[in-house]
This record gives structure tokens, C-alpha cells and sequence, in this order.
């Protein structure tokens, strides 16, 4: 039996350019007719062909694919699926994450419209933190900066949050200081292998929550944290740690944008 390229790409359910790249890769190879002069495929190429993309399919890179159809022994061939087998491993851990990552947005959004107007007492886990800005002006460390670009390499398990230092929640006015950084949750980094020696930790704790809207483009201001001074006012509460904030939601309002931000004070 032998096809013409198009009744190959008709069987296999494919396109004639990707077997002309993987006769490029010399994963496939059609012999001419003497006859004739056209070129066609046989059994041999459809069933490398599917072979190729059975491990394709499996993770592997395409260079891998061709190495593994040249001269790979059943022992090496043994070696590199049980890599990949690992790589899968992390894959699938990664993507659980993902879902416990999706149900806490679902609790969060469950009282999301609250928090428009309330603050709320709640509890968190040891979180890690790297910080890496003094506003929005970040610090040219490249240690800092490969690391922050390691670890974003794992969103959405990892969260742009600006930190606002305690004394300064409880100002008016003045210059706001803040630092840009990202926070992990501490368990997600020690499933995923992360050197957590690298980050700093914030011990798990209670918090106050509540959502700030913002609603125009000038910087951030003091008004942001009116709600809160005034609960820690109503509830006698002189002292308390850093404060935490990042946009949860957004939305185009007219003709502009509304975006919503947690603000997460720490308490002692």
C-alpha cells in the first residue's frame, strides 16, 4: 500500500505540512516511483508517524521524538519515559494545586460583594513573600529579578501583592510608601520543591479584610484605607502588623476602569 501525501493526511487525520516537517526531521520518508516521478508514503511512514505523535503527545519534544526513533535501546527508551513519567508527576501536581487555588477564589468571591462594605476578621496560612520594589520602581538586584521571574513561572499558585508598612496604614496623609512583591502560600512551595530559604515567611495569623475600589489612574491614596482606620477605631485596636493588598476583580465602567483590591491588615 502506498499514499500520496494527501491521501496520507487524509488517514491519519493530519495536515500535508506537518508531514512535510516531519519528513523535514526525517521522522517520515517517502520513496519516488521510478515511473512516474511522484513521491509516496507506506505502511512503514504511517506507523512511524503515529508513533512519533503518541510520544509528542506524551510531552516529549519533537527532538527528543527524533532521537528516541533513531537508535534509542529498550534501556535508554526505559530511562527517558520514566523522566517524563516525572515530569508528568509535577504536572499533575501542579494543576491540583491549581484547583485548591480555584476554590479559594470560590470562597473568596463568596463574600466578595460583603467586603465592598464591611471588614471582615478571617485566618491565613504561612505565606512566603519576595519583594523586589519601593512602589512601582523595582530594585535592580538581578538575583532578586531572576528569582521573581523563577517563581512566576508558577502563577496563578503566586500573587502580585503590594505591602504597605504598619505605621503607614494608620496615616492620613503624607507620602504612601508601599513595596511590590509577590506571596505563595507556604505548603504549595513545599509540595512544588521551591527553596523557601529564598523568600520571606509570614506566619500564619488573622487578619482583617476588607475590598477597596479604585477608580481613577492618579496613585494610590490614603482614602484606601478609611474603612479600616475606622474599624480599628470602633474596636479599640491600637496595634497591628503590615498591611497587604492586591486587585482581585475588574471591571469597564463607564467608559473606564473599576478595579477591586483586597486589603489585608495584619493583627498582632
Amino acid at each position: 500500500m502506498r499514499y500520496s501525501i494527501k491521501q496520507m493526511a487524509n488517514l491519519l487525520g493530519t495536515t500535508t505540512h506537518k508531514l512535510r516537517y516531519y519528513q523535514k526531521l526525517d521522522i517520515i520518508s517517502p520513496v519516488s516511483d521510478i515511473q512516474n516521478g511522484y513521491r509516496y508514503y507506506s505502511v512503514l511512514d504511517t506507523r512511524r508517524f503515529n508513533l512519533a505523535c503518541m510520544y509528542t503527545d506524551l510531552g516529549f519534544s519533537l527532538n527528543e521524538t527524533v532521537k528516541i526513533l533513531k537508535h534509542s535501546k529498550s534501556d535508554e527508551l526505559i530511562e527517558k519515559l520514566n523522566l517524563q513519567k516525572e515530569v508528568i508527576a509535577k504536572e499533575i501536581l501542579f494543576k491540583q494545586l491549581c484547583l485548591e487555588k480555584i476554590d479559594e477564589f470560590n470562597r473568596f468571591f463568596s463574600i466578595f460583594d460583603r467586603l465592598k462594605d464591611e471588614v471582615i476578621e478571617i485566618e491565613l496560612d504561612d505565606i512566603l513573600r519576595l519583594e523586589f520594589s519601593n512602589q512601582e520602581i523595582i530594585e535592580q538586584n538581578e538575583h532578586l529579578i531572576h528569582l521573581r521571574n523563577e517563581v512566576l513561572k508558577y502563577s496563578p499558585l503566586v500573587q502580585w501583592v503590594s505591602r504597605i508598612p504598619s505605621p503607614i496604614v494608620d496615616l492620613k496623609e503624607g507620602e504612601l510608601e508601599y513595596h511590590f512583591g509577590l506571596n505563595m502560600n507556604y505548603q504549595h512551595a513545599l509540595k512544588l520543591n521551591l527553596d523557601v530559604t529564598q523568600f520571606q515567611m509570614i506566619p500564619k495569623g488573622k487578619y482583617l479584610i476588607t475590598i477597596y475600589e479604585k477608580k481613577n489612574r492618579d496613585p494610590f491614596g490614603f482614602d484606601s484605607f478609611h474603612r479600616l482606620q475606622d474599624y480599628l477605631k470602633k474596636h479599640g485596636i491600637s496595634s497591628h502588623l503590615d498591611c497587604y493588598s492586591s486587585i482581585v476583580h475588574s471591571i469597564a465602567h463607564n467608559d473606564h476602569y473599576l478595579n477591586y483590591h483586597y486589603l489585608l491588615l495584619k493583627l498582632t
